[in-house]
């Protein structure tokens, strides 16, 4: 949650303790439901949930709770596979099992800095020139 210096107040009720202590609260490439910070909590790249029903995720730009927040989310039938991004700033997951991280993000810029092979129509095209 972020408050601004613009904002007027804050309650919350049944949420248990607010800290500003930010230190990683997350240990390993597995994680469950909550709100995480992305280069701190979790790190960027592809994790897939073990479940699915009643499942909520959404990646965050912010933590301001407003709709200009989520960068994208969804409610998937079965196990969901969510890649986050080293700009994103948080994940959200609700009732969605046990997240495991499959991919890095260093391992998808490698893939797609690789040179890629000519397509059927580059070629076709080179060949009328």
């Amino acid at each position: 949650m972020t408050i601004k210096s613009t904002d007027a107040g804050f309650q919350t009720r049944g949420c248990g303790d607010w800290t500003d202590d930010l230190r990683p609260i997350v240990d390993g490439e597995t994680f469950g439901d909550g709100t995480y910070l992305v280069g701190v909590d979790i790190q960027p790249g592809t994790y897939r949930s073990d479940t699915g029903e009643g499942c909520y995720w959404a990646r965050l730009r912010n933590f301001t709770g407003g709709l200009g927040s989520l960068i994208a989310n969804d409610n998937p039938a079965g196990p969901a596979i969510v890649k986050i991004g080293a700009k994103d700033k948080g994940f959200h997951s609700q009732r969605c099992g046990r997240w495991t991280r499959i991919a890095g993000a260093d391992a998808q810029r490698t893939r797609s800095r690789r040179k890629r092979e000519p397509s059927e129509f580059q070629l076709r095209f080179n060949t009328l020139k």
